[in-house]
């Protein structure tokens, strides 16, 4: 009996571990807004980039209007997503945006009408009243960095 009861503590320790595990290695909804903050962002300047000066020269101009006008939302993205990558030990803030940036750049690639979708985005920009509603916009598709915590 005594040797079953230490096997469940067992058993219950190591879950317990695997469960704070995975709640490390999660994001958490204020987290997840942060990063598609940063995403919008990221997604526009890797297109001012590729199609600023061949596609629409005004796409520089609409680009740092976007940031200008949104800067509350880029400071309080900041803090959740360095909490997030504290958390799971994903290194500095400018180490993952610049892994960020890379990928949207390999895969507008591939993206059908990068550079048109990325310009008509942008002029929405302008009209939206918060940057997360330009992600359905997004000519390169986003996806979550980690799975979504559990409440």
């Amino acid at each position: 009996m005594v040797r079953v009861l230490k096997i469940m503590v067992i058993m219950l320790f190591a879950l317990s571990q695997t469960a704070h595990a995975a709640q490390k290695k999660c994001i958490k909804p204020s987290e997840v807004r942060a990063d598609k903050i940063h995403y919008v962002e990221m997604h526009l300047r890797v297109a001012v980039l590729q199609c600023g000066s061949f596609e629409d020269a005004s796409l520089v101009q609409l680009y740092t209007d976007f940031v200008l006008g949104n800067r509350p939302f880029f400071a309080r993205s900041q803090q959740p997503l360095q909490a997030y990558l504290r958390r799971t030990e994903s290194g500095p803030l400018a180490t993952y945006l610049s892994k960020m940036s890379d990928k949207i750049s390999r895969a507008s690639a591939t993206a059908g009408q990068f550079c048109s979708r990325s310009i008509l985005a942008a002029e929405l920009a302008g009209k939206a009243t918060n940057p997360l509603a330009l992600i359905p916009l997004m000519p390169v598709r986003y996806e979550l960095p980690a799975q979504k915590c559990r409440s």
